[in-house]
């Protein structure tokens, strides 16, 4: 029977000649004389590397040997040949030893203007056996695997380097790119032990295999991971959006949760990225249409990612969803400030956090997906009395089908709503392009079943948790949160104003580990008990934005920038209020002078600007917060150096009194003003932990009685 078209597929890909739909029940193709030594040999496996003597010699730009080859049959020539013409100048090929050859580099003028006879050398093909381990160790191991999967291939292009005359050296060292494949063993395929049983990914997202795979990672899970253990005491958040079960045809809708029974209303979280609010908002709940929602809601209305979502709870059981648009009422500022200060127990409390992170708004959904648009090709290898077979797919730039770059990379990944969403749920699954992730405390698994860390190896990604109530070691709390915050403040939010309420809940779990939960100074973001860490934070990279009224000058949210902190001991200084305003005393230097150095060796490239005091010394060295992009040195403002500790760089703030702009008046200004601002961080100490000037400061302990001690009020 002639199949059916419709206008639908004007708008749908061309399936590709072989992809990774039709790769599990294609016949294996054979391969050229060149491909059958690119065989996956673990008993050659060498630091989790099995290396080959593949080497292939081909003519730019057709390729004709390679062409010829896979006309002829041989998939791999197909595969590699249309790699390479994909890859050839997506990125420069780099000369080893020197780096990526580049137009803009005048030193290689000369190189690229050498004549080349179009000779392209394939090479260095390596497969990569990730061994068992963890998880997959429990069960008796498949001799046939020898320890390991096959998981992925890469190999080497470019020109065919001179050889040396006899005069001299070749003109350049070695030329090349790298190109990388999946690899799906037939012996990993068929392994006779389920833990360890690669698995190729299914045509549907909620296909039935992968609903019992799912319903697996949930009951190892919660039967295995003390660690991701739910408190006792069930606990549900205010408003819940009911979608029924599988077997029901009901439309979904809100329901309130004080008539029902925590302990039996286990609820999923849906973790996702609104996208374009002011164009395409997703459905919210609103004053007006809250009683609508209510009663239920049509399917139309959902965006494709809440109905997805709601579909993914009805295959795995579970009846009620966390929705924020839907949940929380958008345009009630008491209803919306009340909610965000509870989400941390939403997302620790959920049975599971459902992910769209391939979805980059409400309306783009997450489980449709194509296989047949991706190119993957199986050949044989092998003997006539053991025949083997390898399914390779590509790898491009972005690490596509890898969860480096599927869920690390991903542009869900990127927002500030959802690091704390990822970091405090109890478990989560990813929804990719093509393929899913389980993410845990106690196992990272895929969809693919390769090997992977038993748990997550960063302690911030997933927010730690104490199997007991005894509160841990607050140093160790205040570590997690400034690695957190350097992580926090590369990602971006769509309301800036959101700052400090986007990592509220990660401060809310960490208050309660924390013998005083008044530590906390929230309208800066600020632990007092490591203030003096967490003052001198510095600006690592990007170019910074200051935001007026979102926080004071000292906090690290009043900027918009990748900031970074380096660990010292030094308890903190006297501080009182814990309101918009820091009331500090401590040691502090008048400056005479800040001025950038146009040459820097490494040991400075971190602090830039020298600082003077009035005797014309130089006894710190600074970076500004903004660079001087709002022109600070040329305002007038008179400026001091606020020391904070002596046991890192940077040792103390740079601030500018408020109280006067004329330098000329700088010392009876200083000696009257109480209000100041901090524009960037100084050090007093050379790396080797010596003073700048010993001149000026004989020793580091003489600084904390040194030119005075006064109190300020840091805005």
């Amino acid at each position: 029977m002639e199949p059916t078209w419709t206008y639908r597929h004007l708008i749908k890909p061309l399936p590709v000649k072989h992809n990774f739909a039709s790769a599990a029940t294609a016949p294996a193709l054979k391969t050229c004389v060149a491909c059958r030594l690119a065989v996956p040999d673990r008993a050659r496996a060498h630091r989790d590397i099995i290396a080959t003597s593949y080497e292939f010699i081909d003519t730019y730009p057709e390729f004709p040997l390679l062409k010829a080859s896979a006309e002829a049959g041989c998939g791999l020539c197909w595969m590699i040949r249309s790699e390479i013409r994909k890859n050839w100048a997506v990125r420069p090929m780099e000369e080893w030893g020197f780096g990526p050859l580049s137009e803009d580099d005048p030193s290689l003028v000369d190189l690229l203007e050498t004549p080349w006879d179009g000779r392209v050398r394939v090479f260095n093909l390596k497969f990569t056996f990730d061994r068992l381990v963890g998880a997959l160790e429990e069960s008796p191991a498949d001799p046939a695997q020898m320890g390991g999967m096959v998981t992925g291939v890469g190999l080497e292009f470019g020109p065919v380097t001179p050889e040396a005359g006899d005069e001299g050296s070749s003109l350049h060292n070695e030329i090349s790119q790298i190109i990388r494949f999946k690899a799906f063993d037939s012996v990993d395929l068929d392994s006779n032990q389920e833990t360890s049983r690669r698995r190729l990914p299914s045509r549907e997202a909620l296909s039935d295999e992968n609903i019992d795979m799912m319903h697996s990672w949930l009951i190892n899970c919660r039967s295995s991971h003390e660690s991701c253990r739910l408190p006792p005491s069930a606990w549900l958040p205010t408003r819940l959006l009911d979608v029924g079960t599988y077997a029901e045809s009901r439309l979904p809708r809100v329901v309130e949760t004080k008539n029902l029974s925590a302990n039996n209303a286990p609820y999923a979280a849906l973790s996702h990225m609104w996208g374009d609010v002011v164009e395409a908002p997703p459905l919210q709940a609103m004053k007006f249409n809250y009683d609508s929602l209510m009663q239920e809601i049509p399917l139309r209305r959902l965006p494709q990612n809440f109905a997805d979502a709601a579909l993914t709870c009805q295959r795995l059981g579970i009846r009620y969803i966390w929705i924020d648009s839907l949940c929380i009422i958008q345009d009630s500022k008491e209803d919306w400030e009340r909610e965000a200060q509870m989400m941390h127990k939403i997302y620790r409390n959920a049975e599971l956090t459902i992910v769209a992170t391939s979805a980059t708004s409400s309306h783009d959904g997450f489980l449709a997906r194509d296989l047949s648009v991706v190119p993957a090709v199986k050949i044989q290898y092998g003997t006539a009395d053991e025949p083997r077979s390898l399914i390779v797919t590509p790898v491009d730039d972005d690490q596509n089908g890898l969860r480096h770059g599927d869920v690390d990379g991903s542009e869900w990944n990127t927002r500030g709503w959802t690091m704390q969403e990822r970091a405090l749920s109890t478990r989560s699954i990813h929804f990719c392009r093509n393929k899913m992730y389980f993410e845990c405390r106690g196992r990272l698994a895929s969809e693919e079943n390769e090997p992977e860390q038993t748990q997550a190896s960063d302690p911030f990604l997933l927010w730690p948790r104490a199997l007991d109530t005894t509160s841990q070691d607050s140093k160790e709390w205040y570590n997690l949160w400034r690695r957190a915050l350097i992580g926090y403040s590369r990602r971006r939010l769509t309301m800036a104003s959101d700052k400090l309420t986007a990592i509220q809940s990660i401060a809310s779990e960490m208050q309660s580990r924390l013998p005083d939960p008044r530590d906390y100074l929230s309208a800066s973001g600020v632990w007092y008990g490591d203030i003096a860490n967490q003052l001198l934070w510095y600006v690592e990279s990007g170019i910074p934005r200051r935001v007026p009224g979102r926080a004071p000058s000292w906090s690290w949210a009043s900027l918009d920038a990748a900031i970074g902190f380096r660990r010292g001991s030094r308890g903190p200084p006297k501080s009182g209020s814990s309101g918009e305003l820091c009331r500090v005393q401590g040691s502090y230097r008048p400056v005479a002078v800040v001025k950038r150095v146009d040459e820097l060796n490494w040991k400075r490239a971190g602090f830039p600007y020298d600082i003077l005091g009035f005797d014309g010394q130089i006894f710190a060295h600074g970076v500004l917060d903004l660079d001087n992009r709002d022109d600070v040195l040329r305002s007038g403002s008179p400026f001091f150096y606020l020391h904070v500790s002596n046991e890192q760089h940077p040792s103390g703030l740079l601030l500018a009194i408020k109280a006067t702009t004329s330098l000329a008046s700088t010392l009876c200004a200083f000696n009257a003003a109480e209000l100041v601002s901090r524009v960037g961080v100084a050090t007093i100490f050379h790396t080797s932990g010596e003073t700048i000037n010993p001149a000026v400061f004989q020793a580091t302990e003489s600084f904390a009685h040194g030119p005075g001690r006064k109190s300020f009020s840091i805005e």
